[in-house]
């Protein structure tokens, strides 16, 4: 996948493209994903975080008052000025993540990439590497009591596993960053015992549940 910057930069590229063509009044859209946020909002939380990190404002206050910041610092330009200024920053913010090991940055911004396509009715790029790679991951951080199987193969569990799961690296991903009530994990494959699914579904959320269903 090679460093950070790239993965970061290929993702950028991507919703780049997919915003960019869209009317101005797509600015106006509600994104189901983030309750109260426009597309534009979410446009401007996303280039309110290189912004902020190449400007050197902190978010010691909290994320919520960091990203609400954000999104009130972008109220007053277009979602193309927000694109242009994101565009231009991503090399040096690229930098900084390379030399941080900052993975959450790819993380949230994969995560509101497919935020932004369900807004838009766009079900593509469920096949993107990053996918697979960043799935793999937030697996693992299951542990070895939960064995994941999608299209990618296991991706986690050990041999003392009390429950199994089957399901896409999309659901693992979108489901594990709060995409997904819990209703919908449970309605996933799962075999075990029943305690011991109910066990593995109250860890499974990194954020969330969602508190109302996705129709992405």
């Amino acid at each position: 996948m090679g460093t950070l910057s790239t993965m970061y930069s290929t993702i950028q590229a991507r919703v780049d493209a997919l915003v960019r063509p869209l009317p101005p009044s797509a600015g106006e859209l509600p994104v189901a994903a983030t309750p109260g946020w426009t597309l534009h909002d979410l446009v401007a939380h996303l280039s309110g975080i290189t912004d902020d990190t190449l400007e050197g404002r902190s978010n010691d206050r909290g994320l919520d008052a960091w990203t609400a910041e954000q999104v009130e610092r972008g109220r007053d330009l277009s979602t193309l000025e927000l694109l242009d200024r994101w565009r231009d920053q991503t090399p040096a913010f690229g930098e900084r993540i390379d030399g941080s090991g900052s993975w959450p940055a790819v993380f949230d911004l994969l995560s509101h990439e497919y935020d932004l396509r369900h807004t838009i009715g766009d079900s593509s790029g469920r096949d993107a590497r990053e996918l697979t790679v960043l799935t793999k991951m937030i697996a693992a951080g299951l542990g070895p009591t939960i064995i994941v199987e999608t299209e990618s193969g296991p991706l986690s569990g050990g041999p003392d596993a009390m429950a199994t799961v089957c399901t896409s690296d999309f659901e693992v991903f979108r489901s594990r960053f709060g995409r997904r009530s819990r209703a919908q994990v449970e309605r996933y494959e799962w075999t075990g015992e029943p305690d011991d699914v109910r066990a593995a579904i109250d860890n499974w959320f990194i954020f969330g549940p969602a508190t109302e269903e996705s129709t992405e």
